[in-house]
C-alpha cells in the first residue's frame, strides 16, 4: 500500500509527488483562442505559445489537476462551452468537453485533482449564484449542479486547496455594487450552500487570487 509518499511493499520505498511544471494561459481579449505555457524552472523565459483554444473566448474561468486543464464559459455573447487541454500534448488545439449547465461569463474557478467548481458569473445581465462542478473522469457529461454560492455575484476570484475552494468579492446584481464577502465551498459537501467566511478588507470586483494545494 502507499501511505505518505511511502511504498509498504516488504520494505519502503519512496514515492515522489506529482509536481506542478508550468503554467497554462488560454483565452483573453485580443488573441481569443491563444495559448501560452510558462515552464516554472524557466520563467525568465517568454511564454511559449501553445495549441489553441477550440474557439476564442474571453471572461472565462479554469480549473485543472497534474494532466488537464478546463477553460469553461466566457465570452463572446455567453457560453456554456469547456474545452480541456491536455498537457502532455499540448500543442495539439483544445477539446470540446460536456458543458456547463448554464451559459455565464465573469465566473471563477477551484479544483482539485478530481473535481474543478465553476461558481459565480453573469448571464442575461444578471448575477448567479450557481456552481457547477466538472469530474474529470467523466467530463464528457454535462456539469453537475452543486449547492449555491451564498450571494449571487459575477466577477469573483477564487482559491482553494485539496478540500475546500474559497471564492472572494465580486459583484452583485441585486445590491448594484461590489462585496467583500467569501464563500467556503468545502468540497466533500459540495450540494450544501456555500458557508460565509471573514470578509475581505475592501468591497471589490474583478480581483484575482491564488492558493496553496499542499
Amino acid at each position: 500500500m502507499e501511505l505518505a509518499g511511502l511504498s509498504l511493499t516488504g520494505g519502503f520505498t519512496y514515492i515522489a509527488p506529482p509536481k506542478n511544471t508550468a503554467g497554462w494561459w488560454g483565452g483573453g481579449t485580443p488573441g481569443g483562442s491563444t495559448v501560452q505555457r510558462i515552464t516554472f524552472a524557466t520563467d525568465t523565459a517568454t511564454a511559449s505559445v501553445r495549441g489553441p483554444l477550440s474557439s476564442s473566448r474571453y471572461n472565462l474561468a479554469a480549473a485543472g489537476n497534474f494532466t488537464y486543464g478546463w477553460f469553461g464559459g466566457g465570452s463572446p455573447g455567453t457560453s456554456s462551452t469547456v474545452q480541456r487541454i491536455t498537457f502532455a500534448t499540448d500543442t495539439a488545439t483544445a477539446s470540446v468537453r460536456g458543458p456547463l449547465s448554464a451559459a455565464r461569463r465573469y465566473s471563477a474557478a477551484v479544483g482539485n485533482d478530481t473535481d474543478g467548481w465553476f461558481g459565480g458569473g453573469i448571464d442575461l445581465g444578471v448575477g448567479v449564484s450557481i456552481v457547477n462542478r466538472i469530474t474529470y473522469a467523466t467530463d464528457t457529461a454535462t456539469a453537475s449542479v452543486r449547492g449555491p454560492l451564498s450571494l449571487a455575484r459575477y466577477q469573483p476570484a477564487a482559491a482553494g486547496n485539496f478540500t475546500d475552494g474559497w471564492f472572494g468579492a465580486g459583484y452583485s446584481s441585486v445590491s448594484g455594487g461590489a462585496v467583500s464577502i467569501v464563500d467556503r465551498i468545502t468540497y466533500a459537501t459540495d450540494t450544501d450552500t456555500a458557508s460565509v467566511r471573514g470578509p475581505l478588507s475592501a468591497v471589490r470586483y474583478r480581483p484575482a487570487a491564488a492558493g496553496g494545494t499542499q
